[in-house]
């Protein structure tokens, strides 16, 4: 099942952090969830992730479902889990998010959470069709090539994908990083300083940013002059960024920095701390056309995560008009770890795909279309789980 989407470079599970199961009972059901299950999935939980730390953070989880419990869109929210002998043995969730398509708002279903027993995974399929029976409209975006599969086959049709850049800054603060290894990694950054002042320097001419300290109407402006251009997207006014990014989220508090021409928003990111030292581009967005504001953002970005001591810089978005292009990126230092290009410790990584099916005939052959799609790793149930 679905690795935890933040924590992407441990350590792969080992022999030594698997967990002996007992053999299946014979009675398996899947059925809606109950308060209390709330137990039983934190020790599910703990038992498909023995060696992630955050896997045994059970107030921390909790807390996440209360956020999302806080949406306008909760009563829409369901959750099934898998019974076996009075044990929770799988879990899935479904979870709301308006979307606009083609002009219109549309609200689909990510699945979440998504967890089974290995000795249980026959019922996997069961448990997804049973969401996919319950949603008309279905967005997913997930790494994880058997769901990927499993959803597929039960009608949903690939489109975008995600692409995994990474940006080294201070590899010698990398948590775990071989001492006889830290000499190089220091050298390196700063060879990666003196690039940074390279670009910033020919990037005089691209627009200043500002610290913003919340998401307000302005948000509201550049979301609709977005979406006059893109036609699918997650709907991303400022009600939407209040609650993703704004107190008792996930990843609250959050930096953002925005470029304004008078009062109007041109564009604007969003920046997070991990808990292990690094930097997370959770959501760029632009007025399309204006390529200048992302270099701008990203170029403020990186300057902040050096500020604050990160040791790398991760970028996961789908490419777009109204994001940074890969040759800005790539000018910029940063790597496309999907594309099986070397970085210092780190492996290549599998992007993140999206998966749709919408009621509608004509809004699904829009949202199939990867040219279609603005999105970033922040948008939807693949950032909830950054720390």
């Amino acid at each position: 099942m679905p690795e935890r989407h933040g924590l992407d470079d441990t350590a792969s599970q080992s022999p030594a952090c698997s967990r002996s199961l007992t053999p299946p009972p014979s009675r398996v059901a899947i059925r809606p969830y109950e308060p209390g299950d709330a137990d039983g999935i934190a020790r599910l939980r703990e038992s498909v992730y023995p060696c992630r730390p955050e896997a045994h953070n059970v107030e921390w989880h909790r807390g996440l479902y209360a956020w999302l419990e806080a949406s306008d869109l909760a009563d829409q929210m369901s959750r099934w889990v898998i019974s076996a002998g009075g044990e929770v043995v799988g879990h899935l969730a479904a979870v709301p998010q308006r979307y606009r398509i083609a002009g219109r708002s549309v609200v689909a279903h990510t699945p979440a959470d998504y967890m089974v027993l290995p000795k249980y995974g026959f019922h996997a399929i069961g448990l997804m069709r049973t969401l996919f029976r319950t949603s008309d409209n279905v967005v997913s975006c997930d790494w994880e090539p058997t769901v990927q599969v499993i959803e597929r086959r039960l009608g949903a049709e690939p489109t975008a994908t995600l692409r995994q850049f990474v940006k080294p800054l201070n590899l010698s603060k990398r948590p775990g990083l071989d001492a006889s290894k830290r000499l190089g990694a220091w050298v390196g950054a700063r060879a990666v300083q003196v690039g940074d002042a390279v670009f910033t320097a020919a990037s005089r001419g691209a627009p200043a940013t500002v610290p913003l300290e919340a998401f307000d109407a302005s948000f509201d402006g550049l979301f609709e002059r977005i979406a006059r251009t893109i036609p699918a997207s997650v709907q991303k006014d400022g009600a939407f960024l209040r609650w993703r990014y704004g107190p008792g989220s996930p990843q609250h508090p959050v930096t953002i920095l925005g470029v304004r021409s008078g009062e109007e928003l041109l564009g604007y990111v969003v920046l997070l701390i991990g808990e292990a030292k690094d930097g997370y581009v959770l959501d760029l967005m632009t007025v399309p056309g204006h390529r200048s504001v992302g270099v701008a953002l990203l170029r403020d970005a990186v300057a902040h995560f050096w500020r604050a001591g990160a040791y790398l810089v991760r970028y996961r978005a789908a490419d777009s008009a109204a994001s940074p292009d890969s040759t800005t990126l790539r000018r910029m230092g940063f790597i496309d770890r999907t594309a099986g290009l070397p970085v210092p410790g780190l492996g290549p990584r599998k992007p993140f795909a999206m998966l749709v099916r919408l009621a509608d005939a004509r809004e699904h052959a829009i949202a199939a279309e990867p040219a279609n799609w603005s999105y970033n790793v922040g948008d939807g149930e693949a950032g909830f789980w950054i720390r």
